[in-house]
């Protein structure tokens, strides 16, 4: 590995076959000779688990500017060897604009590039088991200082406005569905009901708990047995009754989390929210029976 880096990244890395790490060296290579950089955090996998075999490498970098970093990205890519494809995945709370590279002579890897503004690093959750490898300024290191003394922080991208009544509405569209015969909609809205009540286990459940960890990749790690046990039972094959039967047990589970209502701006809706529950769940019954 290159100098600047050599005695700050985990062991994890030497695991890696010569081909990746290469691939790494030279991507790194070209990040910090890149003026736009002022910081790179190597998180993800490879910096947590010991089974290597299929993990990525994400490479977590501070820009300065992200637009006047990305006018120029592809040109930069270009100078890698062996590169296949460049593929943006979008924005999301723990990569914001992220960019995955993928190569030719190994097909099952692939480099996660997450360009994070220098505007946003304060508020930008840097993962605590990540190897911070260039640091300008300590911006990355004061900034998740202040993170790992306020474990909730690892919540707040989940932090939406009515996860509640939003879960009810996603609810009445799953039975809506089922009757008209409509079973990959209802599936998917299943799904997204499923994700409402993820999120207020994620803000709610472990909001106790001395959690540093991602709460979208590593709920396992704090998410209460009988609850991991209950939402495996959620997920349908493509049969009305199933669907309707697998939606009950996901409302049994929302309905232990009314508590929690309480502590929301939704606690005037409780009563409009337990109606509606109940309504469902007969709607639901009729279908399991019917079919």
């Amino acid at each position: 590995m290159i100098a600047l880096f050599k005695n700050k990244l985990p062991d994890s890395v030497k695991q890696l076959s010569p081909f990746r790490a290469e691939r790494l060296n030279e991507l790194l290579s070209l990040l910090q000779n890149n003026n736009q950089i002022f910081g790179i955090l190597l998180g993800g996998s490879l910096s947590y688990k010991e089974d290597f075999v299929k993990s990525d490498v994400d490479l977590f970098c501070l820009v300065d500017q992200v637009s006047v970093f990305e006018t120029n990205l592809n040109t930069l890519l270009a100078l890698l060897p062996d590169v296949d494809a460049v593929v943006f995945q979008g924005s999301f709370p723990w990569t914001e604009k992220l960019y995955t590279v993928y190569f030719n002579n190994d097909i099952d890897f692939s480099i996660d590039l997450c360009l994070i503004s220098s505007e946003n690093a304060e508020t930008f959750f840097w993962e605590p088991n990540g190897y911070i490898l260039l640091d300008n300024g300590e911006m990355i290191n004061k900034s998740r200082t202040k993170q790992i003394a306020c474990p909730g922080f690892t919540r707040q991208p989940f932090l939406k406005p009515n996860p509640f009544s939003l879960a009810v509405v996603t609810l009445k569209k799953i039975e809506k569905n089922i009757s008209r015969g409509h079973l990959w909609n209802a599936i998917e809205q299943l799904n997204i009901f499923r994700r409402y009540v993820m999120q207020i286990i994620r803000l709610n459940v472990i909001k106790h708990e001395d959690f540093l960890g991602r709460v979208d990749r590593d709920i396992e790690d704090v998410l209460p047995s009988e609850i991991n046990l209950k939402l495996s039972k959620t997920v349908p094959i493509y049969h009305s009754a199933d669907i309707a039967s697998k939606t009950i047990v996901l409302i049994e589970v929302f309905i232990c989390l009314l508590d929690y209502l309480q502590e929301s701006n939704e606690k005037l809706l409780q009563d409009w929210i337990s109606k509606q529950l109940d309504n469902e769940r007969i709607k639901l019954t009729h279908h399991i029976h019917n079919a």
